[in-house]
Parts: C-alpha cells; sequence; structure tokens
C-alpha cells in the first residue's frame, strides 16, 4: 500500500528497483532462498544430462554449425525462468519442459533482433583474451546452456568468468550454488576438467541479488578479476540483467546480450 499511495517512497519505480525491494520483503519475512528445493532438483537433473549435451555438441560436422548449436543452446537454456509465467505453467504441466523441448521452441532466424552474424563474424576474425558471463537462472540454464557456451569460447582460445548473482532472487543462479556444481561439472568431460585445473574457466559473483544486473555495483573481487584477467568480451544473459536494464549499455569492449522473451 506505501508503494500505491507514494509510489516514490522506495526511491525510482523501475523495474530493477521493484524487484531488488521484493527480494529484501522476502528476506524481512524469512523467505531466504525460495526457489531452493526447485533449483536443487533442476540442478541435479541437468547436471546428469551435461555429458551427454557435450558429446552431442563435439559429434557436430564443423566449427559453424557447433557455434550455432552452443549459441541456440544459449537461448534455449534461458527458457527455463521461473520469472516467466508461461514458462511456469509449461514446468508444471503434466509434460513439462525438457531441454530438447527447449532448443526446439527457439524459432527459426532471423531473431527478433538477431546479431548472431556479428557475433560468429567476430569469433572468427579474432581470439577474445577473457569473456565474462552474467548468467541468468540455475538449472539447464546454466548448465546445458551457459557451459557449453562457455567451453566452446575456450575451446576458441579465450578465458571465460562465469558470473552468477551473490545472494538469491527468484530461481537465480546464486555463487555457492554455482560453486558446489563445479567439480560435477569437472567430471563432465577431459576438455572441462583442463579448463577448471588451468583456470580457463573460472567462477565469480557479481555481488548483487536481484534478477536484474547494476553495473555500478558489481563487486570489487569482480572487477579485479576482471581487469587481471583483461577481459574484452561480456556476455549478458537473460532478460532481467540484459534487457530490463542494460540494453542501451555501452562497453569499451565488445558485447553480447542474450534473452528470450
Amino acid at each position: 500500500m506505501i508503494i500505491r499511495d507514494k509510489p516514490f517512497a522506495y526511491g525510482i519505480s523501475n523495474v530493477r528497483n521493484l524487484l531488488d525491494l521484493r527480494e529484501q520483503l522476502l528476506n524481512e519475512q524469512d523467505f531466504d532462498d525460495s526457489y531452493l528445493n526447485q533449483k536443487t532438483v533442476e540442478n541435479t537433473i541437468a547436471l546428469k544430462q551435461l555429458p551427454l549435451v557435450l558429446k552431442s555438441i563435439d559429434e557436430t560436422a564443423s566449427d559453424s554449425e557447433r557455434l550455432f548449436r552452443v549459441s541456440k543452446g544459449l537461448l534455449a537454456g534461458n527458457v527455463f525462468d521461473w520469472g516467466a509465467q508461461k514458462v511456469v505453467e509449461m514446468m508444471e504441466s503434466s509434460e513439462g519442459l525438457s531441454f530438447d523441448v527447449a532448443v526446439s521452441s527457439i524459432p527459426e532466424r532471423p531473431w527478433l533482433v538477431d546479431s548472431y552474424d556479428d557475433f560468429k563474424s567476430s569469433l572468427e576474425s579474432k581470439s577474445y583474451n577473457c569473456a565474462a558471463i552474467f548468467v541468468d537462472n540455475s538449472g539447464a540454464d546454466f548448465v546445458l546452456g551457459v557451459i557449453p557456451f562457455a567451453r566452446e569460447l575456450i575451446r576458441r582460445g579465450s578465458k571465460v568468468i562465469i558470473v552468477s548473482n551473490l545472494s538469491p532472487a527468484l530461481n537465480d543462479l546464486t555463487y555457492n550454488e554455482m560453486v558446489a556444481m563445479v567439480p560435477v561439472i569437472r567430471e563432465a568431460d577431459d576438455f572441462l576438467r583442463d579448463a577448471v585445473d588451468n583456470e580457463k574457466l573460472m567462477f565469480e559473483h557479481s555481488g548483487q541479488g536481484s534478477p536484474c544486473l547494476d553495473l555500478r555495483k558489481v563487486h570489487s573481487v569482480l572487477n579485479r578479476r576482471v581487469l587481471e584477467e583483461q577481459v574484452d568480451f561480456v556476455v549478458i544473459e537473460g532478460m532481467g540483467r540484459a534487457l530490463h536494464t542494460n540494453l542501451h549499455a555501452h562497453f569499451v569492449c565488445d558485447s553480447l546480450k542474450v534473452g528470450i522473451f
């Protein structure tokens, strides 16, 4: 009722601030991580599928086809968002929502906003030193979407830092969840084991706990890691982070904003 009577009581009433307020109110009522059980189930299922997904990707005929497949998989993974009502209905239906179904649900190109050709051309013309990927959801989004995509960037000569939330918001991935899954991800195949062991694949948090991303307030540890690793490619995934709050954000390096809407 406070917001209805005084819309600016908590600052500017934009999407980011309203979502932050939602998490604040949940925490005040001791709802620390409302989706924890669901995320645990989805993480377990996705981790079991990861070796088969990677094997299937590696059987792709050409480098070009493999890049498109992991890019489409990145989009498909982002379908698994408990903040989207239509997706919730699909996941709660008797048929459920599998990763294969999510992949098949991605429409044929051209997409509504489609910069894939530019992205592909950039990867083919140069090798990025290090990419920072701001991940969205746990489960299939992170495990079957982001991990294969990061693996492909590493295959092409880049290091990768995967950046999660520090604290919970909806079904978004948290740092503790991510770190707990690293040993299982490492065992998914030899390439990932080497990438983790040799710090080609790294894991950090943004210091935030929101479905959105405020780049003015990322954690100092992440800032230092970005400078140390000379990040020259930024990937922001998910509606809240990529579109609601950073659609018009400009970077001093190449960037890719990925989301399903």
